[in-house]
């Protein structure tokens, strides 16, 4: 048991050396992300939820101010009616100021508001025709999370809304992000 409580108490110490100092780095970053979208169409009586990946980067300005710029892509949301086969899938670009909070010299919270803009592609195909169309909308995007900081490396988790014009995405995410700063 005394054996136990010495390893336990020895990770501790090499994780609070660790992570010593370890708030946010002001400059430019940049990180990937992989989570879920629940991915609603507002012309569909559903929704469900896809695998999503993103890509993003930014500026902090200081431990409480961010700006940054991601590209998000869900899966390819798609749907059989009789014979008749839909396929829908976006590519979405945001800006966004985030605002956070740090809570320790470790883990911060965050909030993020901003603008999205989404490009949705459509096709449908009954078996003799096929048919093909895009269209784009820019609407809001927000969010909160959470960081756990070690010097220049952060994990993110992560929750983000866009209310785009022929989608909503709701995405839960985790992410991993380097910092350039000192």
């Amino acid at each position: 048991m005394r054996k136990g409580r010495t390893v336990l108490s020895g990770i501790a110490l090499a994780l609070a050396a660790a992570t010593a100092g370890a708030e946010s780095p002001a400059g430019a970053y940049a990180g990937t992300l992989a989570g879920q979208t629940k991915f609603t169409v507002s012309s569909a009586a559903g929704s469900e939820w896809r695998f999503t990946w993103g890509v993003f980067g930014g500026y902090r300005f200081n431990s409480y101010v961010a700006a940054e710029l991601g590209y998000y892509k869900p899966s390819t949301w798609t749907e059989t009616s009789g014979v008749e086969t839909f396929n829908l899938s976006s590519n979405i670009l945001a800006a966004s100021l985030l605002l956070g909070a740090p809570i320790n010299d470790v883990f911060s919270a965050y909030a993020k508001l901003g603008a999205a803009r989404e490009k949705v592609r459509l096709s449908s195909f009954d078996g003799a025709t096929s048919l093909r169309g895009s269209d784009s909308s820019t609407e809001q995007t927000y969010g909160v999370g959470l960081a756990l900081t070690f010097k220049k490396y952060s994990l993110r988790a992560e929750y983000t809304k866009v209310d785009a014009g022929y989608t909503d995405n709701d995405l839960i995410s985790a992410g991993f992000v380097y910092s350039f700063g000192q």
